[in-house]
This record gives structure tokens, sequence and C-alpha cells, in this order.
């Protein structure tokens, strides 16, 4: 599936729309020794050679496309139909006008042991809910902190990429997060005592 960005505003209404979107374009001079790659933290390596260590292999080009938009129908998108789903939370009151700095204030073990409770809880009902069956439990396994910086402020950071409060620009990308190699691998990784277990049945990643 290629990559994608939306470059051109869509109107607010449901129905096919058309629209720009850039697709990575596979240069086979170049992508037939290496894969494709984009460098998104500060290496030392880079700012003093930027000829020799490239920040990205990727070549994109622009493409029409027809979008079919879903509003006033978001209902009829499941998970097990399409793969992705809609659902409006609130979140907990509590979070209401809390900034990013606060957030980072208060520390992974706050975020653990309220907001992210709150955020299972609320995925495993509305798996349920399309399932119409029981789920046995959900985990976040990884979450990340984001803010609109631009991009060139953010190539200037060091990034630690193990601190999911270390803010990172939004993805800019439409993309596959997961293959389902990259599943069992997230599965051992995050659940190393019930990788065995759970591999003997269906569990899912939900991004």
């Amino acid at each position: 599936m290629p990559s994608a960005t939306l470059s051109k505003h869509l109107p607010s209404v449901s129905g096919p729309q058309t629209g720009t979107l850039s697709y990575f374009h596979w240069n086979p001079d170049m992508h037939d020794d290496e894969k494709p790659f984009e460098v998104l933290i500060n290496l030392p390596s880079i700012e003093r050679n930027p000829q020799k260590f490239r920040r990205t292999n990727q070549e994109f080009e622009d493409h029409q496309v027809v979008v079919e938009g879903v509003r006033g129908r978001e209902q009829d998108i499941t998970l097990n139909k399409n793969g992705f789903s809609w659902a409006r939370w609130n979140g907990p009151k509590e979070w209401n006008g809390i900034t990013a700095d606060e957030v980072k204030a208060m520390g992974h073990e706050w975020l653990r042991q309220g907001y992210l409770r709150d955020v299972e809880k609320f995925i495993k009902s509305e798996v349920q809910k399309q399932d119409g069956q029981p789920v046995d439990f959900v985990k976040v396994f990884d979450y990340k902190l984001r803010n609109s910086s631009d991009i060139a402020s953010f190539n200037l950071r060091t990034l630690d990429l193990d601190n999911g409060l270390d803010t990172m620009i939004p993805v800019t990308h439409p993309h596959v997060d997961q293959s389902f190699d990259g599943a069992m691998i997230r599965l051992r990784v995050h659940m190393p005592e019930d990788a065995e277990r759970l591999a003997c049945r269906r569990f899912r990643v939900v991004k």
C-alpha cells in the first residue's frame, strides 16, 4: 500500500470528493538496493555531512484521486469490515484544558494509572460493541505525546523514542502501522509472559 499525504483540503460534506494525494514513488535505481527510509531524529552525522548521510531516500508523486466521505454514516465503518472505525470519546473530565507541558510534569505513572486505564476501558467497550462478544482485556502498550510544531523545528531536536512524553509532531503520511509479523513481534515485546498463550488465539492491534 503506498504512503500518501493529503495535500488539498476536502469540503466538509459526505460523498465522493476529488483531492490530490502524494504517493510514494518506487525508484528501482535506488529502492531495489535499499529500503525506503526517513530519519526523524537529529543525528549528528546528518548535520555534519548531509550529502553523505541522508535524512530520507523517499520520492513522491501527486495523483488526483476520489475520496469517499463517510460523515453521517460513521457507524457503517467497522474494524472487522474495514480495518478502522470512528468512535467519539470526550475523555476524563479532569483532563479538560490540560496542556502538553502539564502532562509531562505529571509523569508516566500518573498517565498509566489514570488516563491510559480509561482509554483501555473505552477501547474494550467499543470493540465488544462491534464484535458482539466479550473481550478479555485491552492493554495500551505504546503512547506518544504530540504537538503541532513545524517540521524544521522538530528536525533540530534529539528525540527519545523510548519516552512517550517526549513530544513528536503529528504523523504526516497515511501509512500501514502493523503487518501480521509486526503484530506478533509487538505481542512478544510488550507481553512476553502471555505471548505464547495469546498467539494461540485471536488478538488485535488497535491504533
